[in-house]
């Protein structure tokens, strides 16, 4: 166990929140945030899903959801989708080349650690908000 079962609830919250709001708020201390999970696939891959949620909006989610009834997407939508997934895979191909053997970022990852790695880390740099 990492921490305390009040203290993992209420990192556990406030990450949900912050992950969905890309504020980008380091918890840990000393600039780790969540690297120590850099490879656990839970972790990175419930991160990434919020930080997509909110980086779509909550319009291009409403469509989404509501998609089985009204059977087409706006173009609106259609447009926030495949850029997002462009830029997302995009950067995640570039990241994941330009690092692969860096020994201070991917290289000391298994593979689909510096896979998870290069997703969040194109993640974090195409939802920025401003």
């Amino acid at each position: 166990m990492d921490m305390p079962v009040r203290k993992a609830i209420y990192y556990g919250f406030f990450h949900a929140v912050s992950n969905f709001n890309n504020a980008g708020f380091d918890l840990m201390g000393e600039y780790r945030s969540l690297t120590l999970y850099a490879e656990d696939p839970i972790i990175t891959i419930i991160v990434c899903a919020l930080i997509i949620s909110g980086g779509i909006g909550f319009i291009v989610m409403n469509e989404l959801f509501e998609l089985r009834e009204t059977r087409r997407l706006s173009l609106h939508t259609k447009v926030v989708l495949v850029t997002s997934v462009a830029l997302t895979l995009g950067g995640m191909i570039f990241i994941f080349l330009l690092e692969f053997g860096n020994p201070k970022t991917l290289h000391p990852l298994s593979f689909h650690g510096k896979i998870l790695a290069a997703l969040y880390q194109s993640l974090l740099t195409r939802f920025i908000k401003r």
